[in-house]
């Protein structure tokens, strides 16, 4: 990372707290290192439990070596808070993923990580208005309701299902809004969509439905204060899934996903 982006890192960090401006490792993001997932706490409630289980599989279907490459060029981010503990701020949905995989024996649940501060040395209740301000944590549940900090399960494994929140996912993968550099834009189309559209289970025949339904609602007027909103789309018709997510719907074990 160049002096100038080093830069502008610093002064986003401090135009967005006014508490202590903790330095970021060694002027700039701090090398990735592997890091064992089960020592992470997460910064949200939730996740879609249809996106892990896709992640999980093409995980799966990868060689060792490309797995390794594919991790590599994914790292997830961490930030350590007060006594020593590592927070996760981004990759949740990665690293559910990798432990889904573990669970099954098919590789260690580890990941690259970026540390991006150390707030170590911060009282915990301005360490939480600190991760607050740099929107390194959200704070809804998986029915988007406002929670405290307190909340937040203690371990990635106790994360619930938020559907909506792979609802939204497969929803960007049909480019119906584009992915931008915002926190927490999936949850953001969730809570719309959650208004509308009705996600019984993660069934395929559920996904299916529920996504054709979203792809009705992407480009009405009440989305266009939306992260990403769009007016239209060119990949595939309202009425229809593409070919891709369509493969990723009906790949879904049911019996993990109810």
């Amino acid at each position: 990372m160049g002096p100038k982006k080093t830069l502008m890192i610093v002064i986003y960090l401090a135009f967005t707290d006014f508490f202590t401006l903790i330095p970021i490792a060694s002027a700039g993001l701090s090398p990735a290192k592997w890091i064992g997932i089960s020592l992470l706490l997460p910064g949200q409630t939730s996740v879609g439990f249809a996106e892990t289980k896709i992640r999980a599989k093409a995980l799966e279907a990868m060689a060792e070596v490309d797995r390794r490459e594919y991790l590599e060029d994914h790292e997830i981010s961490v930030v350590t808070g007060p006594g020593g503990r590592l927070h996760l701020v981004d990759g949740h949905h990665l690293s559910f993923a990798l432990l889904d995989l573990e669970s099954r024996n098919i590789m260690e649940a580890k990941a690259p990580a970026v540390m991006l501060a150390d707030f170590s040395a911060l009282p915990e209740g301005e360490f939480w208005r600190s991760m607050e301000a740099r929107q390194w944590v959200y704070l809804r549940d998986s029915d988007g309701r406002n929670i405290q900090p307190s909340d937040l399960p203690k371990t990635l494994k106790k994360m619930t299902d938020d559907r909506l929140r792979s609802l939204a996912w497969l929803l960007r993968e049909e480019d119906c809004f584009d992915e931008i550099s915002l926190p927490f834009q999936e949850f953001t189309w969730g809570n719309y969509l959650r208004k509308s559209v009705s996600m019984p289970d993660n069934r395929p025949a559920s996904l299916r439905a529920g996504l054709l339904a979203a792809k009705e609602l992407a480009h009405r007027a009440a989305a266009k204060n939306l992260p990403g909103f769009k007016l239209s789309h060119k990949q595939t018709p309202h009425g229809e899934i593409s070919k891709k997510n369509s493969q990723r719907i009906q790949s879904l074990e049911l019996k993990t996903l109810q």
